[in-house]
């Protein structure tokens, strides 16, 4: 891949993630339905991810299986701090240990995504992140429909319309 398409694959994977995130804002979420925004925000990125970055399922696969890491890592996230700069490094090193060397920038990215996803999710709704508690439960719902997102099948109707947003993203930036 070139780097300007994959810098402008990037803007646009991070402009999803956004509107994914904008997805609950500015409104009030009752605590019985965090997990369920949550979960869906999750996937909503994964998918966004995937119709910008096209990883084979391989490297789906690299992607999937790193996703426990994030989950547990989440924990070492303290106040004030983002989900991305706190579990990125410790994620990549696990993919430059673990990952083989043909998918590992592909999974980076997809780490940046989900990653960048849960730090909006929890920029919209900070009270989510004073409890411990909520946290975890958001973290594990986002993972949990993130690893949902991965395992669309392509002829899903959230995959189709991410690969057609993607599609006309990418004509716009030509």
């Amino acid at each position: 891949m070139k780097m300007k398409n994959w810098f402008d694959s990037s803007i646009v994977a991070v402009c999803i993630v956004i509107i994914a995130s904008l997805f609950s804002s500015g409104c009030d979420v009752k605590p019985e339905h965090i997990s369920a925004v949550a979960r869906t925000t999750g996937t909503f990125v994964a998918a966004g991810w995937i119709a910008l970055d096209n990883p084979d399922p391989d490297a789906l696969n690299a992607v999937s299986s790193i996703l426990e890491a994030i989950k547990d890592n989440s924990a070492n996230v303290q106040a004030g701090q983002k989900y991305g700069n706190v579990i990125r490094p410790v994620v990549n090193a696990i993919i430059d240990k673990e990952i083989p060397v043909q998918y590992r920038a592909i999974c980076k990215l997809g780490v940046v995504s989900l990653l960048g996803g849960l730090d909006m999710l929890f920029a919209t709704h900070p009270e989510w992140k004073e409890n411990t508690d909520t946290a975890m439960e958001v973290v594990n719902a986002f993972i949990d429909g993130a690893e949902t997102g991965l395992g669309l099948p392509e002829d899903h109707e959230i995959m189709q319309i991410a690969r057609a947003n993607a599609k006309a993203r990418a004509k716009i930036l030509q």
